[in-house]
């Protein structure tokens, strides 16, 4: 009897260990199923990567080639290529993976000065279907075709008004740069943006005000709020259409952002021409900067350091703006000491700035 139990014990545990084997084997017999059938789907995904990457490869060559007639080609030939690159602009989506031709074709239009009114409207149809995300940067380029050819239309500045609401805020600053560019006089454009079409200032900046009017006023994660973009305006103003920066600030004071970021504008306002209008001016605008808060942020105190230093640089050769800068002082001390304090400045800088209140 108790030899039969042994070999029943022993018969058990020979059964338990060729299940256990069995099971093993199994397990493995299943995980190089799983390793063949994941290095199978590798290699098909890589051979599709592949063969997608040989497709763009040859599309961009083949765009590439047609581009070249546009560039080089004389009648028949040159509109027979332009024909051909619009037919597949319009039959291909907008990205920069694949289809970065895309792009190509714009530059090379604007370039050639292409005026393809079939294909300015179908970049205008293409941005309207683009996520929010996409739109504005697609529309920077569009915008730079569109306007070497001629001024926007009614139907094209609702489209343009619509996407800078909603843009972030480089690419509400480079379309606000693009439109006033239009604006101002050829003989004082640099040269590479003669190209653009000359506009009425009057037209872009009723739109420009229409843009303003329809953003937002309150923050809005990834838009632009209204006085981001009336703070752009102004500076950018400032640069390119200094005939017409007294009137916009005038405007636009009461929905400045943060008007202390204005400040180097307003300096290099003043230098340009020291004359009794541009001082009264920014002596509005100081009377605005001393009403901000008391504490202010680093970047606000050095906008402020920075006007400060202009204007004191200027007053040794402008007897206008030293007398400015002396009274700007004198009757500053709060404004000045706050913004000496958040700007962290030097130990030097510091004793410099203070020194005036000694």
């Amino acid at each position: 009897m108790y030899r039969l139990f042994i070999c029943s014990l022993l018969l058990l545990a020979a059964v338990v260990q060729a299940e256990e084997q069995s099971a093993d084997y199994a397990a493995y017999q299943m995980k190089m199923l799983l390793q063949g059938q994941a290095e199978e789907n590798q290699q098909v995904n890589e051979q599709v990567l592949n063969d997608m990457e040989n497709v763009c490869a040859d599309k961009q060559a083949a765009m590439a080639e047609l581009l070249n007639f546009v560039r080089t080609g004389k009648g028949t030939v040159r509109k027979n290529a332009i024909a051909e690159l619009v037919k597949s602009a319009k039959a291909n989506n907008f990205d920069r993976d694949c289809n970065s031709w895309q792009f190509d074709i714009m530059t090379a239009f604007t370039e050639q000065k292409v005026d393809h009114s079939a294909y300015r409207q179908y970049l205008f149809t293409a941005i309207a279907k683009q996520p929010s995300a996409s739109a504005s940067g697609l529309l920077v380029n569009v915008l730079d075709y569109a306007l070497s050819q001629r001024m926007l239309n009614d139907e094209e500045w609702q489209q343009v008004q619509s996407i800078v609401v909603s843009a972030g805020h480089l690419e509400a600053r480079q379309l606000m740069n693009a439109l006033l560019l239009t604006a101002q006089a050829k003989d004082q454009r640099k040269e590479e943006h003669q190209y653009l079409v000359s506009a009425n200032v009057d037209l872009v900046l009723a739109n420009i005000d229409a843009i303003i009017n329809a953003s937002s006023a309150e923050k809005q994660t990834g838009k632009v709020t209204q006085g981001y973009l009336v703070n752009t305006l102004l500076s950018q103003s400032q640069r390119l259409l200094p005939e017409q920066f007294a009137g916009l600030y005038k405007q636009y004071a009461a929905q400045l952002d943060k008007p202390a970021r204005l400040a180097p504008n307003m300096g290099l306002y003043l230098i340009e021409q020291p004359n009794e209008e541009r001082i009264a001016l920014v002596h509005s605008y100081v009377q605005q900067l001393r009403q901000q808060p008391a504490r202010l942020g680093r970047k606000d105190a050095k906008k402020i350091i920075s006007f400060l230093d202009k204007l004191d640089k200027s007053s040794q050769t402008s007897e206008v703006v030293s007398g400015f800068f002396d009274e700007l002082i004198a009757n500053n001390e709060p404004l000045v000491s706050n913004a000496i304090a958040a700007a962290r400045l030097s130990s030097e800088q510091k004793s410099y700035w203070l020194g005036y209140y000694e």
